[in-house]
This record gives structure tokens, sequence and C-alpha cells, in this order.
């Protein structure tokens, strides 16, 4: 009978942690969810209504726990942000290049000539 109980509890287990992998492979998908998806911002104000603006699969709402650039990329910041009801966390990813473009007024190029440089390569 402990065998049985024991195996259950084996299977409960491996059920939970096939859920979190499922639920974090999703999460990659989502816009933000990996730097080759990062959410483009126009201004560090906007970062933070996205993270406003997220829902956990719980129904909760997310709220910052650490924010800094990614160490790849100059033009990425990343967010971790846990849920306020489970403590899910997730990363979310921001594109800053149209902050880089707009803060240079020696620079030419205007957040349009980004947008059609993004898609020309």
């Amino acid at each position: 009978m402990e065998a049985l109980l024991g195996l259950a509890a084996a299977v409960a287990a491996l059920a939970i942690l096939g859920q979190r992998l499922q639920a974090r492979r999703l999460s990659a998908m989502l816009p933000g969810g990996r730097p080759e998806r990062a959410i483009p911002v126009a201004a560090f104000d906007e970062i933070d209504v996205v993270v406003e603006q997220q829902r956990c699969g719980c129904g909760g709402r997310f709220e910052p726990r650490g924010e800094g650039p990614v160490a790849t990329d100059r033009h990425l910041r990343q967010v971790r942000i846990e849920c306020r009801d489970c403590e899910r966390e997730r990363r979310l990813f921001f594109d800053l290049r149209p902050i880089a473009v707009d803060s240079d007024p020696d620079s030419p190029r205007s957040r349009l000539d980004v947008e059609e440089w993004d898609d020309n390569t």
C-alpha cells in the first residue's frame, strides 16, 4: 500500500513539474517573453504600464521585483516580475532602441528610420 501511495505522489509531482514547464514555454512565446520578442518602448514610463497590464495564469497581477540591462545587448532591458497571488515569476524584455534614437538630438535618424531598418534586416 505504501508503494502505491509513493507512486501516486511521484506521478502527481511529475504532473505539476510538466505544467510548470509548459507554462514557462508559453510565457516565452508571449511578447516580451524572450529577448527576441522584446517589447519596443518609446519611454521608460511605458515599461511600468506594460508590467501593470500583465496578468498571471491564476488571474493575479504581477509586480516588478527587479530591473536591469541585458548583458548581451545594450538596447534591451529586462524586468523580473512576480505574481502577487501565487508568486510565479516571469521576465519581460523591452527594446530600448526607440528611446536611444529619440534621445539623441544630433541623430539624423527618426524612430521611423529605425522601424524601416528593422524591417529590412
